[in-house]
Formats: C-alpha cells, sequence, structure tokens
C-alpha cells in the first residue's frame, strides 16, 4: 500500500492496519501467497477479534451492523452467510470427490453462497485448536457462545485454510471463494450449523442506451437481513464499483423484487459485454426481460424497504428467462437511495484528493 492510502487509512478511528507479509501463516502450505479471495479466508482465520463481520470492499452496509451480532440466528448457530440463486458455477466435483453429498442435487430451492459478506464467530466454530494462529481462549467466549466454547468442535477454519491454500484447485470450480465456507462445514461434519438467509438477494438494476435498443443493466446485489430488510449493497458488477480511474460509476434506479433460485444470468451474456471507454460495465437484461410497472398493482406509494417483498402477490421472486423480473424505483428503498448517495459523495471527494495528490507528485 502506498503512503498515500496507508495515511487515509491511518485517519480511520480504532482502524489497524496488518502487514500480511509478516503474519506467521498455518503450518500446512506456509509458503501459500495470500491474494485476491483467499484474503478474506486468511483474514478471518488471523483476525485478533473473536466475532468477524468482513465485508469485500465494494460492499456498503444499508444500517448500522451491530444488530446482526444480537440476531437469534446468529447467537444460535454463530455464524451468517448470505445468498446468491446463480449455481451455474459451482461444479459437484468439489463435493463427490471428498464422498459428500452435493448440496444443490435434489433441492430446486438450493440457493448458492454470496460471500461479499460474512459473519461468524471464530471461537464457536474453532473451539478445539492446536494452531497458535488460532488458539482460543474459553474464558474469552460469552453469552450464547459460550456453552459452544465448551464443546470439543472440529475446526471449521482449518478446512476452511486447507481449501484456500489450494484455491487453484477450488476457485477455479466454485466461482471464486463462493461457497467455499459451506464446503468447509461440510468437511468438518457441521453442515447442520452452517447458517444462510435463506432469502435470495434482489437486483439492482439501471437503464442503459445503446445502438441496438435501451437494456438495463445489473449494478449489483442488495443483500436481506432476517426481518426481509436490505441489510447490505453490494457492487458486484464492473461498472457499479467505486474505481478512481473510472468517470462513471453505474448506480441502480430500479431494484427487482428477490431473486428466485431459478434466476439465472443471460445465456451468453458477460460483464464486459458493455463497453465504456474501452472497459467492460455489467450484465445486461433486455427491457422484454424487466417489467418496471407491475409493482403499481401491487405496491402504494408508502411502502417501505422491508413493505415491497413482502406485501407485493403478483410475483414474490424475480427470474430471468423463465419469467420476467419485476423491478421498482429505488424510491420505494429510502435507505438505500440514501447511502448511495452519501458513499458517493464520499467517493468523489476522494477521487479527486487522489487526483490532486497524483498530480502534485508528478509536477
Amino acid at each position: 500500500m502506498d503512503t498515500y492510502h496507508e495515511s487515509l487509512f491511518k485517519g480511520i478511528l480504532n482502524t489497524k492496519l496488518t502487514d500480511l507479509s509478516a503474519v506467521k501463516h498455518l503450518e500446512y502450505k506456509a509458503d501459500f501467497a495470500v491474494t485476491s479471495f483467499a484474503i478474506k479466508a486468511f483474514a478471518i482465520i488471523h483476525s485478533s477479534f473473536a466475532e468477524v463481520l468482513i465485508l469485500d470492499c465494494d460492499n456498503i452496509p444499508l444500517y448500522n451492523p451491530s444488530a446482526l451480532f444480537t440476531a437469534p440466528q446468529y447467537q444460535q448457530h454463530g455464524n451468517i452467510f448470505w445468498s446468491d440463486p446463480n449455481i451455474n458455477a459451482l461444479d459437484p466435483a468439489v463435493y463427490q470427490m471428498f464422498g459428500l453429498p452435493v448440496p444443490w442435487e435434489g433441492h430446486e430451492d438450493f440457493l448458492a453462497s454470496e460471500s461479499g459478506q460474512i459473519l461468524i464467530n471464530r471461537y464457536q466454530q474453532a473451539s478445539h485448536i492446536v494452531s497458535n494462529a488460532l488458539q482460543v481462549d474459553p474464558q474469552a467466549c460469552k453469552c450464547a457462545s459460550q456453552l459452544l466454547c465448551r464443546q470439543q468442535h472440529t475446526d471449521v477454519l482449518h478446512w476452511l485454510w486447507f481449501i484456500t491454500a489450494n484455491s487453484n484447485f477450488f476457485y477455479a470450480r466454485m466461482h471464486g471463494d463462493k461457497d467455499t465456507y459451506r464446503l468447509a462445514f461440510a468437511l468438518a461434519n457441521k453442515t447442520s450449523q452452517y447458517n444462510q438467509i435463506r432469502s435470495g438477494p434482489q437486483l439492482g438494476l439501471t437503464p442503459w442506451k445503446r445502438p441496438e435498443g435501451l437494456f438495463y443493466v445489473s449494478a449489483g446485489f442488495v443483500q436481506p437481513d432476517f426481518a426481509n430488510g436490505t441489510a447490505f449493497y453490494h457492487r458486484v458488477e464492473h461498472g457499479a464499483k467505486f474505481n478512481p480511474a473510472s468517470p462513471l460509476t453505474l448506480n441502480p434506479l430500479f431494484v427487482t423484487t428477490t431473486l428466485s433460485p431459478f434466476w439465472r444470468r443471460p445465456a451468453g451474456v458477460t460483464w464486459f459485454d458493455l463497453e465504456y471507454g474501452g472497459g467492460g460495465l455489467a450484465t445486461h437484461y433486455p427491457v422484454s426481460g424487466v417489467n418496471t410497472t407491475a409493482y403499481q398493482q401491487c405496491c402504494t406509494s408508502s411502502a417501505s424497504d422491508a413493505a415491497y417483498s413482502s406485501s407485493c402477490s403478483c410475483q414474490p421472486t424475480s427470474s430471468y428467462n423463465d419469467n420476467m423480473m419485476l423491478a421498482v424505483p429505488i424510491a420505494y428503498f429510502p435507505e438505500l437511495r440514501r447511502v448511495i448517495s452519501i458513499s458517493g459523495k464520499i467517493f468523489s471527494a476522494y477521487q479527486h484528493d487522489l487526483w490532486r495528490h497524483e498530480a502534485l507528485s508528478q509536477s
């Protein structure tokens, strides 16, 4: 990290920067180079915190996420994972090679894991660990975690490190670290303790004009909480990410209903199909595949963030190809709109300050 960005992070209260190269690895494949998706698993394993909420850098909480730590589902299981309905990139071989049942076979309602946000209690999942990096003090376990900390648990995090250290094999078959955490629980014989929000995400969309016509462009996922409210906005698409080198950042103007387990990206369409300044933007959907007016029949103007999905009876979930996706204006999601506005202003200020710093350093 350069000195400019290091000074920015050090200016944030209660922020600690860690040099990964200085952290002692676990004994298994201790020379493994930690990069890309592997950094998340490495950070969870080596964190100084007992309970860890880890977010991708393109993921924004829509309210104070501390409330998730007291959710009954988290207190019971010690982990929360979020869903992604698209299982196209998952290879059953990663389960079959260990003699494990393939979790989506025979389960039409299966939802893959979307690892842009993960909440996990390290002590609850790893109470009997040999490695110095994962030593656990039973007295440090509190509340609902205390009873489980005293039991002899197989170590999920060691299996996670095994998968991560062999990421050349696993990531190619699991769309990066997608579902590697579920596999770690399965390998530890703790499938029943893997806790994933069963509701799929909602898809942010914005109109985009091309020579051949109007399309809707994906601007990321809106992830729910247990009450079906909006909890995180994950800018998964390249064009929606905050990129200092880009003059454009896509923001959603519409949000679909919850994506069903049958939702798939359009066949043959990749993130780089839309061109802007030589770079890719996002997955795009023909106008014919998105309905932005149906909400008028099933929602009122006073609908809140959580009310739309629960009160809209015309179609509870959105898919693509088999069924038209239903979308409503972002005005129905005031907290999402507020956070997008604030984060956009912060990014714009950072972007201009970075450009000023670069100009001064080159003059």
